[in-house]
This record gives C-alpha cells, structure tokens and sequence, in this order.
C-alpha cells in the first residue's frame, strides 16, 4: 500500500479512531533522537530571532509583496478557497533554478493533494491567526 493510500483510508476513518492511529504512529515511530532538518534548525534560528528583536523583521504586507512579484502573474496569494494558489508556485519553481527536482516534486505532490481535497486544507485565515498567537504579532 503506497503512502498515498494509506492518507486515503486515514481520511476515510472516524475522528476518534484516526487520531489513536496517529497518536500510535508516533509513539512508536516518533523518536527521532531530536534530530532536526536544516529547514527546521533555521526556522527555529529565525523564530528565536524574531522573539528577541521584535519589530526588526520584515512587515507581513512587504513579504506578501514580494511574493506576489515573485509570481509572474501577481495573482492574489488567496484564491476563493483561501489557499495559496499552488498551481502558480508549482510553474514558477519549475523557473527557478534554485529549486531542487526533489522540491518541484515536492510541490506538484502537493497540488495534486489539494486538487483532490481542497476542502482538507487550512484557511489562510487560521494559518494567520495562529502565526500571530506564536510569535507575538500584532
């Protein structure tokens, strides 16, 4: 049974039961020595850094900016099901030749994800007010 299928009968199970599931998956496979990813220590350096100086990073509407530059159409970053328009990401990383195959992969694996359950994600709304209450902001 391939990864894909088994998310697909995770989906179908009940509330309950799935996250016994989850919480036996990761007892049992979890322990990962605390070992962390380069992505995450510097996620986590970059946290820290925005704790300690609050105020010195960059203001939400820049970044949002210079993403939606980045994005050769300037589409809005939310489409009418308030996620990040993953199509427009996944053509312009096939552009960017700083991109790894592995991240383009990436990125279609996850278009495709959402393609076939769009309500399964999380409103950008939510992904907000939950970096707010994280980090402090506004």
């Amino acid at each position: 049974m391939s990864a894909a299928e088994i998310l697909e009968e995770l989906r179908q199970m009940p509330e309950a039961e799935r996250r016994e599931l989850v919480a036996t998956i990761e007892l049992e496979f979890g322990d990962f020595k605390g070992e962390l990813t380069a992505e995450q220590i510097e996620l986590d350096r970059r946290a820290e850094d925005a704790l300690k100086n609050p105020g010195q990073g960059t203001p939400i509407e820049e970044v949002t900016a210079e993403i939606q530059q980045r994005l050769l159409d300037k589409e809005p970053l939310k489409n009418s099901n308030n996620a990040i328009s993953l199509e427009t990401a996944r053509l312009d990383a096939k552009r960017d030749p700083d991109l790894t195959p592995e991240q383009a992969a990436e990125l279609d694996r996850r278009l495709a994800e959402f393609e076939k359950h769009p309500q399964a994600g999380i409103p950008w709304e939510q992904v907000e007010a939950d970096l707010n209450q994280r980090f402090g902001w506004r």
